[in-house]
């Protein structure tokens, strides 16, 4: 499939276009909306040649979004940048990279041209350009294509939860990570290795922070703080039982946490976490196998994420991996799934 869906909700400044999704993914997962635009993907990186912007004294911010949405390309902009404020200008017949440069001066920072787009930040930032994940996605994800536009602050969670909506896979992080926000960032026709490694730079992960670890069920982003290294499964042998066995090995067509409400879009753009106590009968119903965790863990925040076509296991041990410490783990039986401590 050959084509660009911008979602544009009336009530949330973001949006997320998919572009075709190869390497027998089958195809894009979307949701109806009466502000949905089609239009036949470019397959271009930036504008090329001179343009012409126009705009008037804003926020940066709101500039950079106003060139997203009226000229395209690739622009991220470092999140806590975007209240600058930016002179009005009428930028005619210029390169897209001057634009930019002068969008950067505005907050005393700099425009960085990377093989992934510009990248905008302050002086003694460009760690972050450092950042890189193509090489340890599986080749299942080499087709993958996107255009996206997200809006300063938007938390990771949410920002992951709509792209695993609309781009048929799963994009999950752990709670170290996944409440830093991004900041203003357009992205057009982008593989989807350099969106990710964008996105993390304008949310100002250290790439020294970040654990990559991908199958072709997930990808899972975890700092490096996060100290899961013990099997999550706690009576092992109790997966030598056929049965118990088909329970964890059952693929599930959709998994939306912390609820999947009506519209499972809808709750990827405005979810936030509750607590596990709250999340637990949901979890039961999407399983379809009852899930119990101990009294003293209902606290325990569970941040959104859309997953589709994973296994039970897979759905329990990344709510697991989500905690930023090892001393929790599960226990099945025929009947039920159990949280609990080690």
């Amino acid at each position: 499939m050959r084509e660009t869906r911008s979602y544009r909700p009336l009530a949330i400044g973001w949006m997320l276009c998919v572009t075709g999704i190869l390497s027998g993914l089958g195809g894009c997962q979307t949701s109806k909306s009466p502000d949905i635009e089609k239009k036949t993907a470019t397959g271009k990186r930036l504008p090329s040649g001179k343009i012409t912007f126009v705009h008037d004294t804003l926020p940066l911010g709101d500039v950079v979004r106003q060139l997203g949405e009226n000229v395209g390309g690739r622009l991220a902009l470092m999140a806590g940048l975007e209240e600058y404020p930016v002179r009005g200008a009428e930028h005619r017949n210029q390169a897209f990279g001057e634009i930019a440069a002068y969008l950067a001066a505005s907050a005393q920072a700099q425009a960085m041209e990377l093989s992934q787009g510009w990248f905008i930040c302050p002086p003694g930032y460009d760690v972050l350009t450092q950042i890189k994940i193509a090489d340890r996605l599986p080749d299942r994800y080499a087709g993958i294509t996107a255009t996206v536009a997200f809006g300063a602050k938007t938390p990771l969670y949410n920002v992951f939860s709509v792209m695993s909506e609309n781009l048929g896979i799963n994009i999950v992080a752990d709670n170290y990570l996944t409440e830093a926000r991004c900041g203003e960032l357009f992205l057009e026709n982008a593989p989807l290795a350099d969106v990710l490694e964008l996105i993390l730079m304008s949310a100002r992960i250290p790439p020294a922070e970040l654990v990559v670890e991908a199958t072709d069920e997930y990808i899972l982003f975890a700092s490096a703080r996060n100290p899961h290294n013990d099997p999550p499964l706690l009576n092992p042998e109790a997966a030598e039982d056929p049965a118990v066995s088909a329970i964890l090995e059952r693929v599930v067509p959709l998994v939306v946490l912390p609820s999947p409400g009506a519209n499972p879009l809808e709750v990827a753009f405005g979810g936030r976490p509750d607590p596990l106590r709250e999340v637990l009968t949901p979890l039961s119903r999407q399983l379809g196998i009852p899930v119990a965790a101990y009294r003293s863990m209902g606290d325990i925040p569970i941040t959104p994420c859309l997953l589709r076509n994973v296994r039970v296991k897979t759905v329990i041990e990344l709510v697991l991996r989500q905690w930023p410490v090892d001393t929790f783990g599960y226990e099945v039986s025929p009947d039920r799934i159990l949280l609990r401590p080690r």
